[in-house]
């Protein structure tokens, strides 16, 4: 059985499936060939919708840079319709400025070669004669087999100008921090310095160069740190302004106060990238009100403090709140004295109360009325210049202000410093001078209350006395009156004996010497507070008047069974002196008269010495003594050791105020040494001026004249009867 014909019936189904196959393919073919042509129809519609309505200005061009397509923003942009814009190049549209075609030259010349150019940024000109900025960039593409550039004209005109306004606000706000009185610091998240602007400078110091990169600690000091580095992360982590004032430290070492006003600085993303400061310096500002203060607070101190020390010291806490007052003091000056006291001193290393006012620095602003501020070497020079001698300790700076009232210096505000030679400036004097004002007018008030006070207390206490002084007058007048006008009665009887007669007569001179004494210390206190207590100066010899006060009063010593002593410190013609002779006795025996008057038993001692061209006079003893409180009272008129009227001693208490009074006219000075029942030894001091004529005086006992020897003839001058009848008789 052949199978020839099977074969080639096979053949032949397998051609026709495969014709059909085929036929089936390019059908299929053809569908795919519509579709993509349908689809690339419809994808190239879409690009040119896009491309129509692109908000940024889309152009096609070819290689030589004529434009082949242009959107509607670019009809737009240039303000030039479609047709007017095909087949030109952008530099034959005339819109770009003359200096920029060689710019828009090249970029021909890489699209040329196929090459991506821009952004480039181009102002041009429309057909309106607007100037826009556009920003171009170009890029090769190949369409349906084509070479051609893709061109985009973005118009950043907004965006420029923003731009220019954003520069132009910062150059201005670059300009404003320059010129500001305000400090502008930006701190970075380190708290390190990144902008510093000239006041910055000028407030801390430091120039933006020193100051660049510095952390804040820089210019706080240690104390003050903690409390900035809360601001710190209150503004930082807060975001939000903050404001306080903090003391700050400048180059130099001194310290200001500013006031800070701190804000965050965040970016887009809302984080914090820096901070920004702005700082016043506010120190004069608050010193000038805390100076305020301390004046008020001063003035009411006048008002409330009971005395002057207490006033000073208050003063110093006052001060103290606004300079060092660690060494301070106010020392008041007395022009009759020439000399400085100080009511209050606080130092570290001296103590004084009074001293001589010399060439202090003190008295150097005293004499000059001039405030000082002297460093170390400003002392030196002083010094050897022979205008100030030292005195106290060595200090590294002083400061000293005159404190006056009515354009009189009354003392001297001073503060010092023993080892810090910057402890004070010309800004401190100028304050101190500011409230020494106040500070006179306050210690110029106390003092008057005090003298005030004083005056009142010394009137009442002198009315006191002078009270308890009549009475005690009355009492010493009345005891020798009665003995006068007693015994002088008793000689009118006859019976009575010579040698009772002789009694009474001698009682009756006693007591009239005892009233002549006191009518004397009367006149003599008169003369004194009346002023017309006058010096008779003559040489005399010291040594025969302390003979004579010795011969004067030795027979009343040996009569209470007392030692009576005298001592000469002078020999030969040394012992002749100048001075008033009336008033050296009238002290002298007063002083041994006392001595006497209140010693029961042992001895009394009188004596001088010349000691540095000064004549010091002492008389001791071993009498009753003086009460400590009454050492310096005794001296004052009507004062007695016991001033009641049951002592047992007669006085009216004028003796040492006399004394006293005497030795301050002879320029000298009166004082006293003594213990209750121990005995007193009374010191007084007077100038020596060594006489030139010798007097011959002889010690005599006084005796009443001899009527049968005298030949002399007498007048008197007496308008009392009873005075002239006593005369006529001897």
């Amino acid at each position: 059985m052949s199978t020839k014909p099977d074969n080639i019936e096979n053949l032949q189904q397998e051609i026709s499936r495969l014709k059909n196959r085929i036929e089936e393919i390019e059908k299929a073919k053809k569908q795919c060939e519509e579709i993509a042509m349908k689809t690339l129809e419809s994808s190239e519609e879409r690009h040119k919708i896009i491309f129509d309505l692109a908000p940024d200005a889309l152009y096609l061009s070819d290689l030589k840079g004529n434009i082949i397509e242009a959107n509607q923003t670019a009809e737009k942009i240039l303000g030039q319709d479609k047709k007017e814009l095909t087949g030109k190049n952008f530099l034959e549209l005339n819109v770009i400025k003359t200096q920029d075609r060689h710019r828009a030259t090249k970029i021909l010349a890489k699209n040329a070669l196929g090459l991506k150019t821009g952004p480039d940024k181009f102002e041009v000109e429309t057909q309106t004669g607007g100037r826009i900025v556009l920003e171009i960039t170009t890029f090769p593409i190949i369409i349906h087999k084509e070479r051609l550039v893709m061109g985009i004209a973005r118009d950043i005109t907004e965006r420029v100008q923003a731009e220019e306004f954003r520069k132009k606000n910062q150059q201005r706000m670059a300009f404003h921090v320059d010129q500001t009185t305000l400090a502008v610091i930006e701190w970075d998240l380190n708290f390190k310095v990144k902008r510093w602007n000239p006041a910055a400078e000028k407030i801390f110091g430091y120039t933006a160069q020193e100051a660049f990169g510095q952390h804040a600690s820089f210019i706080i000091p240690e104390t003050s740190m903690s409390h900035v580095d809360q601001i710190w992360m209150e503004v930082t982590h807060l975001k939000g302004s903050r404001r306080l004032t903090n003391t700050n430290r400048h180059k130099n070492g001194n310290f200001l106060i500013c006031e800070w006003h701190n804000t965050p600085l965040i970016n887009n993303e809302g984080e914090v990238i820096a901070v920004a400061s702005m700082a016043l310096d506010v120190t004069e500002r608050i010193r000038s009100e805390e100076i305020q203060k301390v004046v008020y607070n001063i003035s009411n101190a006048a008002n409330t403090t009971g005395n002057l020390n207490k006033l000073i010291h208050r003063i110093q806490e006052e001060l103290a709140s606004i300079i060092d007052t660690s060494n301070y003091f106010i020392a008041l000056y007395n022009k009759d004295e020439d000399s400085l006291s100080l009511p209050f001193f606080a130092d570290e290393k001296d103590r004084f109360t009074t001293f001589p006012a010399g060439k202090t620095l003190t008295n150097y602003v005293v004499k000059n009325k001039k405030s000082l501020l002297a460093t170390r070497e400003v002392i030196d020079r002083l010094e050897k210049s022979g205008e100030v001698e030292a005195i106290g300790s060595i200090s590294e700076i002083w400061l000293g202000v005159p404190l006056e009232i009515d354009n009189e210096v009354i003392g001297v505000l001073a503060v010092q410093s023993h080892q810090n030679p910057n402890a004070y400036n010309e800004a401190d004097m100028k304050m101190l001078e500011f409230v020494s004002d106040q500070i006179s007018l306050s210690i110029h008030r106390k003092n008057s209350e005090v003298k005030m006070m004083d005056a009142l207390e010394k009137a009442t206490e002198s009315d006191r006395l002078k009270s308890a002084f009549l009475a005690n007058l009355s009492h010493e007048i009345r005891t020798p009156m009665n003995g006068i006008l007693g015994f002088a009665s008793l000689l009118k009887y006859d019976k009575i004996n010579d040698i009772d007669r002789e009694k009474y007569i001698s009682v009756i001179e006693k007591c009239g010497i005892q009233m002549l004494d006191i009518i004397n210390d009367l006149i003599d206190i008169s003369k004194i507070e009346s002023g017309i207590t006058e010096l008779v100066i003559s040489d005399f010899d010291l040594n025969h008047s302390m003979d004579f006060i010795y011969s004067f009063f030795k027979p009343e010593a040996d009569a209470k069974s007392l030692k009576l002593t005298v001592r000469k410190g002078l020999n030969g013609d040394k012992a002749l002196i100048q001075s008033d002779r009336e008033k050296i006795y009238a002290v002298l025996i007063n002083l041994v008269k006392n001595a006497l008057k209140y010693t029961k038993r042992g001895e009394i001692k009188f004596a001088y010495k010349l000691d540095n061209n000064i004549l010091r006079f002492m008389v001791q003893d071993t009498g009753i003594g003086v009460p400590e409180d009454k050492l310096t009272t005794i001296f004052k008129r009507f004062v007695q050791v016991d001033p009641t009227l049951s002592r047992n001693f007669d006085g009216v208490g004028l003796g040492l105020a006399i004394s006293k009074a005497y030795i301050k006219l002879l320029g000298g000075k009166i004082w006293v040494e003594s213990k209750l029942l121990q005995g007193s030894t009374f010191f007084v001091e007077i100038p020596y001026v060594k006489g030139k004529t010798r007097e011959i005086e002889k010690i005599e006992k006084p005796s009443l004249p001899d009527k049968t020897k005298s030949k002399l003839k007498i007048l008197i001058a007496e308008d009392d009867a009873i005075n002239r009848k006593l005369l006529h008789t001897f």
